[in-house]
């Protein structure tokens, strides 16, 4: 890597963007139109100019300042070294370039001074079109230009089945003495090797010559034309057929790898460091020939890079082209950060709001090799997201990846709902990695507090957040300070709830006060402090307390007796045996008859006047048993437990303190509750569908009863309180 940094300042759709410490391979990212072809457009533009070419400059970014600037440092610290060598001194191209440079700054090419040897060139571009170079000296340029030449590929406009710009790039890659050529001597070689007759050949081209007028080949041609006469042919083929012949996919992944491979090869032994940008090499290609492109390019990458410190046959420590992939592939962005480790880097661009350009580099090189290993194109794609949502299980995905959510808070379309662990959750974190990309990680109450039942005291864990780094993270910020703020919140959380005594309700299940705090209270408290320090969020118990809640009682209540009167089905083989038990035993029976009538196998049937009375009962006993609950926390905490949540008290049912602590009331109908609900227990696991189920009647009965989205919106907070609080969160 030989390109430093790229500094645009006012150019374009960039105010002021600086992207420094490049490695060899480096990804650009980011929506549509935030600047990637931006980037493209001047780092061409600098290079034309460079190579003295004219063409219209760039428009600035404002008028209120009258010029822009692109400026690119290189590193120069190889070509000091080989002018320098004693072996060079003699070599007529050497000792131009040592002059040169030493001209320019004497200690650049001084023996024996330790330097960064680096040059930065800038191109000026004023408001009135006209453009200055901030090194004078027309020779640097020209070295500059020689020595870090600029190749792109546009994927968009390159030529599928015209790969004559390749023989560009080989004639650009290395320098041969053709003045020393003679061409007369070249003619008799030829008269000599293709004429049966002595001077047939010279007298061929001397009539040609005498009958059409051309200009003499430039050094590129005449070099060109001197490497193609040792080659076999000059038409590219693919697996033995013309490029004509060929897919249009086929064609550009073998265009852009065989021109990485020129590049690379034709350079590990040179000390030409050419800069190349290759915008969205993913167009045209399958995900896996994405992939293919990658591996193919590591294999050519690790063929020349040495691997000790003595001589490796093959293998040289010359410094690798600078590389750009401008990408939409996460396919890509996989491949690259697992193959290339620590050889890579991934910069994210995105518009500020106004309008401008900004440019961020992001973790992508990862210590954790356990990490590295498990990177699939689910962790790529949050490298293109524009907000992250981290969850701990697939509940939280099932909630926020529902499609009638996404029609009602359209914002949720835009979110990446991310089951993490501890290892992905560090290196993905974007708080980590540096990126502008927003982001909310969603924990359950139980990884920030434990409540001691026994001794009824609650504790802070350390399992999500270290609350003595925090602690002296804001001890000395200054007065005032935002940082000031959090390190009052923070201690007086630690004041409060660390260690605070608790007053659990009669059934041992519901907290009514927390060091004289309401839940509540103690809830907002810690979510404030946690989401402004460091994105994290707690639900009031589980992730099943957004969807089930004293709140959500009476939609709960209702979807159930939609469930049971439209999904349920007789079978024409259980009925006369449901009417027989029912007969007999009477109401004692309908779960039994329920289960019967329409569960097992057999002939599904139309509801009959006997199995809509069953249903009918059925529901009626449900909505009985619920109301023998004392209060509807409690009802709506038995429901919770049920479906695999949590109390108040963040107790579950394997909790050893739902046998010791728990009223025994509550524990005789919670189980007579289980038992009354045993014929929907396969759809109340988990993530046996209940949560897709519930939330889609829910958003689509409030739909029904409300006339317009300011109203369905009041009673979706109402009925789900704290699921509102964390959307909102997110929109936010």
């Amino acid at each position: 890597m030989s390109l430093v940094s790229v500094e645009v300042k006012n150019l374009l759709s960039f105010e002021h963007v600086t992207i420094r410490r490049l490695s060899d391979i480096n990804c650009i990212v980011g929506e549509n139109n935030v600047g990637k072809s931006n980037f493209l457009k001047l780092l061409t533009f600098f290079y034309q100019c460079l190579g003295g070419e004219m063409h219209p400059p760039p428009s600035l970014n404002s008028n209120y300042s009258s010029f822009g600037e692109v400026s690119l440092k290189f590193d120069l610290e190889r070509i000091a070294r080989i002018v320098t060598a004693e072996k060079n001194r003699e070599n007529k191209f050497f000792r131009h370039i040592y002059n040169v440079l030493r001209d320019e700054d004497p200690l650049l090419v001084a023996r024996g001074v330790s330097l960064d040897h680096q040059l930065e060139l800038t191109l000026k571009v004023s408001s009135n079109r006209s453009v200055v170079w901030s090194i004078k000296n027309d020779q640097l340029r020209k070295i500059i230009y020689y020595l870090f030449p600029f190749f792109y590929v546009s994927s968009r406009h390159m030529s599928l089945h015209n790969w004559d710009d390749l023989w560009y790039v080989v004639s650009r890659l290395r320098s041969f003495g053709t003045e020393k050529v003679n061409l007369e001597e070249i003619r008799d070689f030829f008269d000599n090797m293709l004429s049966s007759k002595s001077g047939a050949y010279k007298e061929y081209i001397q009539i040609i010559q005498s009958s059409v007028n051309t200009s003499s080949y430039d050094y590129r041609e005449k070099l060109l034309n001197f490497v193609k006469a040792g080659l076999d042919g000059q038409e590219f083929i693919i697996d033995g057929m013309p490029l004509n012949m060929q897919s249009d996919g086929t064609n550009s992944y073998g265009y852009i790898y065989l021109f990485l491979d020129l590049i690379i090869s034709l350079t590990r032994r040179d000390y030409v460091n050419p800069v190349v940008f290759i915008d969205e090499p993913e167009i045209g290609l399958h995900p896996k020939l994405n992939e293919e492109l990658i591996e193919n390019l590591s294999k050519v990458y690790y063929k020349f890079k040495k691997t000790k410190v003595d001589r490796e046959l093959g293998r040289y420590a010359t410094p690798y082209p600078t590389i750009f992939f401008a990408t939409h592939s996460p396919n890509i962005i996989k491949k690259v950060i697992v193959l290339f480790k620590d050889d890579q880097k991934v910069f994210h661009f995105w518009k500020s709001g106004s309008g401008c350009t900004r440019s961020k580099e992001m973790v992508s090189r990862y210590s954790d090799r356990r990490f590295v290993n498990i990177f699939s194109d689910n962790e790529a794609r949050l490298f293109f997201s524009k907000f992250i949502l981290f969850v701990e299980g697939e509940t939280e995905i099932e909630i926020f990846s529902n499609l009638m959510l996404k029609k009602v808070f359209p914002f949720c379309a835009n979110i990446d709902v991310y089951k993490f662990n501890s290892v992905t959750l560090g290196a993905l974190n974007p708080s980590y990695s540096s990126a502008s990309v927003p982001f909310l990680v969603l924990y359950d109450l139980d990884k920030i507090f434990s409540f001691d039942c026994k001794n009824k005291k609650i504790n802070f864990r350390n399992e999500v957040a270290d609350l003595k780094a925090l602690e002296k993270k804001y001890m000395y910020s200054y007065y005032g300070s935002e940082e000031y703020g959090r390190n009052i919140d923070l201690s007086g959380l630690k004041r409060d709830f660390s260690g605070g005594e608790v007053k659990f309700g009669s059934n041992g299940l519901v907290v009514d006060s927390v060091s004289g705090s309401s839940y509540d209270e103690m809830l907002n408290r810690t979510n404030k402090f946690f989401t402004d320090s460091c994105r994290f969020k707690f639900t009031r118990t589980t992730v099943e307390h957004i969807l089930v809640s004293e709140y959500s009682l009476r939609l709960l209540l209702g979807w159930l007796k939609f469930h049971v009167s439209s999904n349920f089905v007789p079978r024409k083989n259980r009925i006369i045996p449901a009417r027989k038990i029912y007969h007999k035993e009477g109401v004692q029976s309908i779960v039994k008859v329920f289960n019967i009538a329409f569960g097992g196998d057999g002939e599904l049937v139309e509801d009959d006047e006997f199995t809509k009375f069953i249903k009918r009962q059925y529901i009626i006993l449900v909505v009985n048993l619920c109301k023998s609950f004392e209060t509807r926390k409690e009802c709506a905490t038995a429901l919770r437990l049920l479906v695999g949540g949590k109390s108040e008290s963040l107790i579950s049912l394997k909790s050893s303190s739902y046998g010791s602590f728990v009223a025994k009331d509550f524990r005789d109908k919670f189980d007579e509750l289980k038992n009354v609900l045993s014929p929907l227990s396969f759809m109340l696991q988990k993530t046996g569908g209940w949560v897709t189920l519930f939330l889609d009647y829910s958003i689509s009965s409030l739909l029904e009863r409300t006339k317009d989205k300011s109203e369905f919106y009041d009673k979706f907070r109402f009925y789900f309180k704290d699921f509102y609080d964390i959307l909102r969160s997110l929109r936010s």
